[in-house]
């Protein structure tokens, strides 16, 4: 039933809507970010390693976001998207956690998409005990189910 609610325009046309970002990385705690419009860019100071809560600037002609810590951000929409940990600038999955070394368990990354027919779809992928959990819509699912949607 899953699949066939992926058959979908979706593959076609879609765009990044929001981005909900949970102990990921340099994010502590949990930040939303969006709506945004079809295009965005991500630009910013290189290097600042800062990603805590930091100043956007979204204007409505051409939608340009600012953002401090943008390679963390970027790993996170990629994470989402299903990219493996190793290509996302670390050695192992738990180093994505933020404060992994101190105790932290888990971290969550949410994006959710927005299609041409005027409908979003929403993936969440997870980290906790050494493993990931994939959700479309809130709907837990297998990992080849949720690379298959991004085919």
């Amino acid at each position: 039933w899953l699949r066939e609610k992926l058959e979908m325009p979706f593959k076609k046309n879609c765009f990044l809507k929001f981005v909900e970002i949970e102990n990921f990385k340099s994010f502590k705690g949990f930040h939303s970010y969006g709506p945004f419009a079809r295009f965005s860019a991500i630009v910013g100071p290189n290097g600042s390693g800062y990603s805590g809560s930091f100043p956007v600037r979204t204007l409505h002609f051409n939608s340009i976001l600012v953002y401090l810590g943008k390679s963390n951000f970027m790993d996170a929409v990629s994470f989402a998207m299903g990219e493996f940990p190793q290509n996302l600038r670390v050695q192992r999955l738990e180093d994505l956690i933020h404060g992994a070394s101190t105790g932290g368990t888990s971290a969550v990354v949410t994006v959710t998409l927005g299609l041409e027919n005027g409908t979003c779809k929403k993936f969440a992928r997870s980290i906790g005990n050494h493993s990931s959990t994939y959700s479309i819509d809130n709907e837990v699912c297998g990992v080849d189910l949720y690379a298959f949607s991004f085919i």
